[in-house]
């Protein structure tokens, strides 16, 4: 008796779920053509209040009769209608983020999946059984976030230029959309802030062999160059662990590729002198002089060391 009323409530909910989410997705999503007319959504259009009041409790108490016509109720739930309305899903976001990736840049890309994730937060929390949250997720990170992962991350507005211009708001929206999809997402993105420590640091050292040839050496001398070269990667290595403490959150992989991308540059040169040994040299001279007769305070000492 329950098998004809399972169909017909199946693809009555299926019908009414894909409405929702069409109308809310379309509240949201961007109408010009070109990545520059693009303006990320506005708190008031990421959601349509009226499908929310009007439809929802609708949908709601569709799937509570639906839960309710067994014993075994999750089961036969799970099985015919979770089962369809995560394939539905999955189709509807493999559409969605190819629209995204014609139109959007890395940044608003991340805006525009933020906002779908949390609409099918609140969409599971309104309509569906709770157990269904996890797996809803897993599809849509899935389909939005790591089948174009390597395209969102390396596009010419990506991961590498948001770290050349600071964006640390973007970068710490990346984290956040990816953490969740666990270490393999990381990876990568940890792979582009390692080289692009790497290359800040390098500057640094190809800017002083420069100066160094170019008549630094006559003027100073290594050991008092050296001292200078090594302050400016301290400023760079601060700069950078702040970047990671607060747009990836102290994540260990990511002090993993810092500390990787240092041990890098300090083993360059400037002529015969390893950056290594100039780093050496500079902590000898404060323990030998003591901090205070370079004008540092007993703070400054300790955190330098």
């Amino acid at each position: 008796i329950f098998v004809p009323l399972h169909t017909r409530l199946t693809s009555t909910i299926l019908a009414l779920l894909l409405k929702d989410r069409e109308n809310t997705a379309t509240a949201g999503e961007s109408k010009g053509d070109k990545k520059d007319d693009y303006k990320a959504p506005s708190e008031e259009s990421r959601w349509d209040e009226k499908v929310v009041e009007g439809e929802r409790p609708l949908i709601k108490r569709a799937v509570q009769v639906y839960i309710a016509m067994e014993s075994n109720a999750l089961k036969t739930y799970r099985e015919n209608l979770e089962k369809q309305v995560l394939k539905e899903t999955g189709v509807f976001y493999s559409a969605k983020s190819a629209r995204m990736l014609s139109t959007l840049n890395c940044p608003d890309y991340l805006v525009q999946a933020e906002a779908d994730i949390a609409r099918e937060i609140q969409l599971v929390k309104d309509v569906l059984h709770s157990s269904t949250m996890d797996e809803l997720l897993t599809v849509v990170r899935t389909k939005l976030l790591m089948e174009h992962q390597s395209t969102i991350i390396t596009r010419p507005m990506g991961v590498t230029r948001l770290l050349h211009l600071g964006h640390r708001d973007s970068l710490a929206r990346l984290y956040r959309l990816y953490a969740p999809c666990g270490h393999v997402a990381m990876v990568p993105i940890s792979e582009i802030v390692k080289d692009f420590i790497s290359t800040k640091g390098s500057q640094v050292v190809r800017t002083a062999r420069v100066a160094y040839s170019g008549g630094a050496k006559q003027r100073k001398g290594m050991p008092s160059f050296g001292d200078s070269v090594v302050g400016k990667l301290i400023v760079l290595h601060d700069d950078c662990y702040k970047l990671v403490e607060a747009a990836f959150q102290g994540n260990p992989l990511f002090h993993k590729a810092l500390k990787e991308a240092f041990e890098y540059v300090v083993n360059n040169k400037i002529e015969d002198t390893s950056i290594g040994e100039m780093v050496s040299t500079r902590l000898h001279n404060i323990l030998r002089k003591g901090g205070e007769a370079r004008g540092m305070t007993p703070e400054q000492i300790s955190h330098e060391m």
